[in-house]
């Protein structure tokens, strides 16, 4: 895909790491994921005798385990602290993402 944007002369997102340095000239942002986190939580929890097999361990914004890339050249830097204080009222509760359809549904017929 960022391949394709690059030949396109369009903006992509990377995802799972910051894709960046890939293509600097179309990289908007990326969704960050921080599989560092899990597993460092689940060799705690092997660590500490816990059985950890047959178990999902879901972490996110809160944990620190998700969030974008501090690369923001192609957005003003407006828009990247808007969702940085969205990232902030996610890890301190006072926002939940929706995580179904009726929530979303709910949600986005509340904005």
């Amino acid at each position: 895909m960022i391949e394709t944007a690059q030949d396109a002369g369009k903006y992509v997102i990377g995802v799972d790491k910051d894709q960046y340095s890939q293509a600097p000239d179309n990289i908007l942002s990326s969704a960050l994921k921080r599989v560092d986190k899990a597993v460092i939580e689940i060799s705690k929890q092997a660590s500490e005798g816990e059985d950890i097999g047959g178990k999902n361990v879901e972490l996110g914004m809160s944990d620190d385990a998700a969030g974008i890339s501090e690369h923001h050249e192609h957005m003003s830097d407006e828009v990247y602290q808007a969702a940085q204080d969205l990232i902030e009222q996610i890890k301190d509760g006072t926002l939940t993402p929706p995580s179904t359809e009726d929530a979303y549904n709910t949600f986005v017929a509340g904005l």
